[in-house]
């Protein structure tokens, strides 16, 4: 049985037009919620600016669920 992740809450504050843009964007994309879309959009941010902590982090989770 694969444990969940201990998930921890983050606030933000973004303007107006941002957040009418994400909402736009999700309309268009399989986001359900803000937080599935903020989820990704730091994942996408991690992956394309620093791949090798990215790597790192799906290694060490993939040690922790075996």
């Amino acid at each position: 049985m694969e444990e969940e992740p201990e998930l921890q809450v983050i606030s933000v504050k973004i303007t107006k037009p941002l957040l009418r843009a994400i909402k736009e964007y999700m309309k268009l994309d399989a986001h359900v919620t803000i937080s599935d879309f903020v989820r990704d959009a730091i994942r996408d941010k991690i992956k394309t600016d620093a791949p090798w902590l990215y790597e790192k982090i799906l290694s060490s989770k993939a040690e922790k669920s075996s």
